[in-house]
C-alpha cells in the first residue's frame, strides 16, 4: 500500500512537470527557430572569416592558374544602393573622354594634379581566356569588371596602364593637400551615391570611386560596401571600405577579382 502511494505521488509530479514544459513551449513557439538562426549566423560568420583569411594570403605556385570567367551576380534582382544609373557625376569639374578602340566603349577621364585617371572602372573583357568577371543586370557597366591581377596587368587600353602604389600615393597626397587631411582622402574620392550605411563621399575631384566589391572562389562579395583596385605591385591592391580610409597596406591573392582604374602613361 505504501509503495502504491509513492508511485501515485511520482506519477502526479510527472504529470505536473509535463504540463509546465508544454505551457512554456506554447508561450514561446519561436524558441527553436531563434536557436537555429543564431547557429546559422555563427556558422556564416566563421565561414566568412575563413574565406577572408584565405583571400589575404599571398599566392605561390598557384599564381599562374587562372579561373574560368563564368560567374556573375545579378544586380537587377536586388540593389541596396538604388538605381546605379542615377549616381551623379561632378558637375563642377571638366571630364575628358577616352574611347577604347578594342571594343569602342567610352569612358570619362579626369585630370587630378599631374595625373590623368580614368573616372570609371574598366569594363573590358579580355579575349584570350584570362579571367575577369562582371555583375549582370542593367547597371553592371557602372561597376565595370573584376579582374585577377594577371589580367589587370594587360587590361588597360593603349596609352594607359595599371597604376602602381606610388601612383595612388601621389593621388592621395594631392587630394589631401588640396582639400583636407590624409584621413579624409577616401571621402573626397568616393562617389556621392552608391555606398551603403551612409558611407557616400563628396567626390570633390570627379574621381567617383564606387564600391564594386570583389570576386573570390566563385563568389561575389562586398558589392556597395567596399571598392578594391589592383595595382601593378605584386599582390597589392588599394581599397576603400564604408568606414575606412584609403588603404595601402593590403596583401591579397593574385587570383582575387578586383576593379581597375587605369592611368595615362
Amino acid at each position: 500500500m505504501e509503495r502504491f502511494k509513492q508511485m501515485s505521488v511520482l506519477f502526479l509530479l510527472y504529470v505536473l512537470l509535463g504540463a509546465l514544459v508544454l505551457s512554456s513551449c506554447t508561450n514561446n513557439p519561436s524558441g527553436t527557430d531563434e536557436t537555429i538562426s543564431l547557429l546559422s549566423s555563427s556558422t556564416s560568420s566563421s565561414s566568412m572569416h575563413s574565406a577572408n583569411q584565405s583571400s589575404s594570403e599571398s599566392s605561390s605556385s598557384s599564381d599562374s592558374i587562372l579561373a574560368e570567367s563564368s560567374s556573375s551576380f545579378d544586380l537587377s534582382a536586388s540593389s541596396s544602393s538604388g538605381d546605379l544609373s542615377t549616381i551623379p557625376w561632378n558637375a563642377s569639374v571638366q571630364y575628358g573622354r577616352l574611347i577604347d578602340q578594342r571594343d569602342l566603349k567610352e569612358y570619362k577621364t579626369i585630370q587630378i594634379g599631374d595625373q590623368n585617371w580614368m573616372a570609371e572602372n574598366l569594363d573590358y573583357e579580355i579575349q584570350n581566356g584570362i579571367s575577369s568577371w562582371r555583375y549582370e543586370g542593367p547597371d553592371y557597366s557602372t561597376y565595370g569588371r573584376l579582374y585577377t591581377q594577371d589580367a589587370a596587368l594587360i587590361a588597360c587600353p593603349s596609352g594607359w596602364l595599371l597604376p602602381d602604389s606610388s601612383d595612388w600615393r601621389i593621388l592621395a597626397n594631392f587630394v589631401s593637400a588640396e582639400k583636407g587631411s590624409i584621413s579624409s582622402v577616401a571621402e573626397l574620392l568616393k562617389a556621392t551615391a552608391g555606398w551603403t550605411m551612409g558611407a557616400n563621399g563628396v567626390d570633390a575631384f570627379g574621381f567617383r570611386a564606387l564600391p564594386g566589391g570583389d570576386f573570390f572562389i566563385d563568389e561575389f562579395s562586398g558589392y556597395s560596401q567596399k571598392g578594391v583596385w589592383w595595382t601593378s605591385d605584386k599582390n597589392i591592391p588599394i581599397s576603400i571600405s564604408t568606414n575606412g580610409a584609403l588603404n595601402f597596406n593590403t596583401i591579397a591573392n593574385r587570383l582575387n577579382g578586383y576593379s581597375i582604374r587605369c592611368i595615362e602613361q
